[in-house]
């Protein structure tokens, strides 16, 4: 990733390496493997894993972007 910003009267380049954001998705994908018999222990993990590593108000904010979205389709 690079991105320019602003240094007094002239413009710097940032580099970096970006992390790759976790689809909500994954969330969703484990929480109903949970209605399934016998539930894939896989993507149960793959959601455990996606908690572990997204801090709470991300999880909302995704959670409550994905609701209000199928609520406008409506």
């Amino acid at each position: 990733m690079v991105r320019l910003e602003r240094e007094g009267e002239s413009f710097v380049f940032i580099t970096g390496k970006t992390q790759q954001k976790q689809d909500i998705n994954i969330l969703i994908s484990a929480i109903s493997e949970l209605k399934n018999t016998p539930p894939d222990p896989g993507k149960i993990k793959e959601g455990l894993i996606f908690l572990d590593k997204t801090p709470e108000i991300d999880i909302r904010k995704d959670l409550r972007t994905l609701l209000m979205l199928e609520l406008e389709k409506k």
